[in-house]
């Protein structure tokens, strides 16, 4: 907080993430962990108290990338992406998209001047030759994954000619992976304005 500027103390302030805390309770059993949750849960200081969860599952999920192509063998699916077109719902799908095709028209609607951090436990490939390096990373020994290479190109596929477009093309990428300790550097690191998405 010393570093900030006024209007980014008070900022911070506002919406006090200096009020959230993080308790080790690796040296407690289970049951010693949901009785101190319990005890804080009764003191009406404290909002709310919860576990960070222990995510699995995605251990073999490791984005293994295919050949790489020459570009002008890579077929432009931007078409077959129904999320970036409006209310009607494209069969086998029974919702519409998002509208991105006319929020395209303003300035501003592809993404420019803005910055997206996605948060996940394995970031995309960088070497994607449809996806932008990222401008930001906080990690601890993350490797690539495609959940989120699928997700940050949901979001930021660059609008180029093959492969897939994003929702918001032009946008920045930045990458944390998950953790409360992480969100909250990210926290420090972030501008107003800025999306994370979980």
């Amino acid at each position: 907080s010393k570093t900030r500027t006024l209007e980014g103390f008070q900022a911070l302030q506002r919406h006090r993430l200096d009020r959230y805390y993080i308790i080790d309770t690796q040296h407690l059993t289970p049951d010693q962990a949901q009785a101190l949750a319990a005890k804080l849960k009764q003191d009406p200081a404290i909002e709310d108290v919860d576990f960070e969860p222990q995510v699995d599952g995605m251990e073999n999920d490791n984005g293994t990338p295919a050949m790489e192509s020459l570009r002008n063998d890579i077929p432009d699916h931007t078409a077959r992406q129904g999320y970036l077109y409006d209310r009607t719902a494209l069969a086998p799908y029974r919702i519409g998209g998002v509208n991105a095709t006319q929020g395209w028209k303003i300035p501003g609607g592809k993404g420019e001047n803005m910055r997206v951090v996605s948060s996940e436990i394995s970031h995309w490939s960088y070497n994607h030759l449809d996806l932008p390096k990222p401008f930001l990373e906080i990690s601890q020994g993350a490797v690539v994954g495609a959940h989120d290479t699928a997700s940050v190109g949901t979001i930021a596929s660059r609008e180029n000619g093959f492969g897939t477009t994003g929702i918001v093309p032009e946008t920045q990428l930045g990458y944390t992976q998950y953790g409360d300790s992480r969100l909250l550097q990210l926290a420090e690191r972030s501008s107003p304005g800025d999306v994370v998405q979980l």
